[in-house]
């Protein structure tokens, strides 16, 4: 079946298409007016680019820009929005704005590795020292890599320490990750572990003793020393010490950080006194010369005057007893032979002398200490000490008024009176007296005739008058080297006194007399004890001065 158009449709279609052509126009129209009225409405331009890059901690500086409205400047209507952060990395968008139009400026902020490094270098002590000093090392910057101490080490971290043990220039060598080197270095020279280096000379007198010390450093301590007791310590380098001292003298050298040296000092030996020694003129029978011990035995016809020069009384004056001491009596020169043989002073010098009063038995009464059998053939008194060792202390029954010498460590010969009526208690005090003293040899008999240089006038159990003429042997002791022995069988004991005064005595005392007398000696070169005087009656015991 075939359609026809008619007439009428034809003008239907015709006028929609009329119809929508109208409305597309003047929908055209209105929106080419709207968008001709917006776009020049608004305008912003930007100054400089609109990428911009920054390195990173760079500070952004804005460009600057313009916005016009309808031609019209307007650029303070602007808002700007930045979010520009300096010192992070990446793309930052600035926006400007003004009404409905915007523009858009881009900055890109590029990361900035820091390859430097430095290292930091404090040391622990800055002083003079005399112990190590430590580094302490720190490496500045991200991208260390490795330290290179002084020996050659290689450490990874940021923070060591170094420790330096002698002065120098010490350098220390640090590394990035790209192989980049800093050098730093350090001198250290406040170390000092050298001790002092020195001599000393020590010149030792008879009361005193004057050191002297040179050293090579001029800042020192001085510590002195006797016989390892310390004296002083001083910052002169001379000193005297009052006093005797023994011949081992040190001083220890000490600098201002603490090093230390210990010298001996050599000795120059003069502490002794200068031996006291006869005239020219006057008759010496004998002569003994040593080290130790210088003798002189002079005849005065009616007397012996022996002059005895002792390095050290403590241990030189001695006695030998009876070896069955409180039963049988010797002959002196028996007794001396017996100290000979027994305490190796074959081919030395000796002074023999009868030295303690003794008591017997069967001839004296002694009533008072016949309970006390050991009296028999000993030593008048209650105190016997022979070579440091106490033989008797029966202090209970003292017999009459005796006196006991002895020389002491310092080489004093002291006195001490044993009284005869003083009750037990007393008289064993008296005995802890004599014997903690430090006497190591005792001799006794009747008084002193001289103390402190001056006569005593003592009479009591004086074995006859001052002006008898009696077999007498004093001791006496001028200083602490030169003893006088006084030895006669016919002259008086005030002739003895005089004698003394005049050559310097400052201690004197009566030792036993009578058929006791005796005086020998025996020369360095011989072993034959010789007999100057007496010696033919037994005694209990002898004193001698040997070399």
């Amino acid at each position: 079946m075939k359609f026809m158009k008619t007439k009428s449709d034809n003008k239907f279609n015709l006028k929609t298409i009329i119809f929508i052509l109208i409305i597309i126009i003047v929908i055209l129209l209105v929106s080419l007016l709207l968008r001709k009225n917006d776009t020049n409405e608004y305008r912003i331009i930007l100054n400089g680019n609109k990428f911009i890059t920054l390195n990173q901690g760079d500070k952004y500086v804005e460009p600057g820009f313009s916005a016009y409205e309808n031609n019209n400047l307007v650029t303070d209507k602007v808002t700007v929005t930045n979010d520009v952060l300096e010192n992070v990395p990446g793309l930052y968008r600035i926006i400007y704005e003004i009404g409905n139009y915007n523009e858009y400026r881009y900055v890109e902020i590029k990361e900035v590795i820091d390859y430097n490094i430095d290292i930091n270098l404090e040391v622990n002590n800055t002083k003079l020292t005399n112990q190590d000093v430590i580094v302490n090392i720190k490496v500045i910057g991200d991208t260390f890599n490795s330290l290179t101490l002084p020996d050659g080490s290689i450490v990874n971290t940021k923070e060591t320490n170094f420790t330096i043990k002698e002065n120098g220039i010490y350098k220390f060598v640090a590394r990035n990750i790209n192989d980049e080197v800093v050098n730093k270095e350090i001198v250290i020279d406040n170390i000092d572990k050298e001790a002092p280096v020195g001599s000393c000379v020590a010149t030792l007198l008879n009361k005193s003793t004057t050191i002297s010390v040179k050293s090579n450093e001029s800042r020192v301590t001085y510590h002195y020393y006797d016989n390892n007791k310390l004296i002083a310590s001083d910052s002169k380098n001379s000193y005297t010490i009052n006093g005797k001292t023994s011949e081992i003298i040190k001083v220890k050298l000490e600098d201002e950080v603490g090093n230390k040296t210990e010298i001996k000092c050599s000795v120059t030996d003069k502490r002794y006194y200068e031996p006291v020694v006869p005239s020219s003129n006057e008759k010496i029978i004998y002569h003994g010369n040593s080290e130790t011990l210088k003798a002189y035995i002079v005849d005065k016809s009616s007397y012996f005057m022996t002059y005895i020069w002792v390095k050290d009384a403590y241990t030189q004056l001695n006695k030998s007893v009876s070896p069955e001491y409180g039963k049988k009596l010797y002959y002196p020169r028996d007794l001396l032979n017996r100290a000979i043989t027994n305490n190796n002073l074959s081919n030395k010098i000796m002074i023999g002398f009868n030295a303690s009063g003794f008591y017997l038995k069967d001839k004296y009464d002694a009533s008072s200490v016949s309970a006390y059998s050991l009296y028999d053939r000993t030593s008048v008194g209650t105190i016997v000490i022979n070579n440091g060792i106490l033989v008797r202390n029966a202090y209970k029954y003292a017999v009459k008024t005796w006196y006991t010498i002895g020389v002491n460590k310092d080489n004093k010969l002291l006195v001490f009176e044993d009284l005869k009526n003083n009750n037990a208690s007393e008289k064993q005090a008296w005995s802890q007296t004599v014997i903690s003293s430090g006497i190591r040899n005792t001799f006794t008999f009747a008084a002193p005739i001289i103390q402190n240089g001056q006569r005593t006038n003592i009479t009591t159990s004086m074995p006859g008058g001052f002006d008898d003429k009696k077999g007498l042997q004093l001791i006496c002791q001028i200083n602490e080297n030169n003893f006088l022995l006084f030895t006669s069988r016919d002259e008086t004991r005030n002739k003895a006194i005089t004698e003394f005064t005049k050559l310097g005595c400052q201690t004197a005392m009566n030792l036993d007399g009578g058929g006791s007398v005796a005086l020998f000696y025996k020369d360095k070169n011989s072993n034959e004890v010789i007999r100057v005087i007496g010696g033919n009656r037994d005694l209990p015991e002898v004193g001698y001065f040997n070399e």
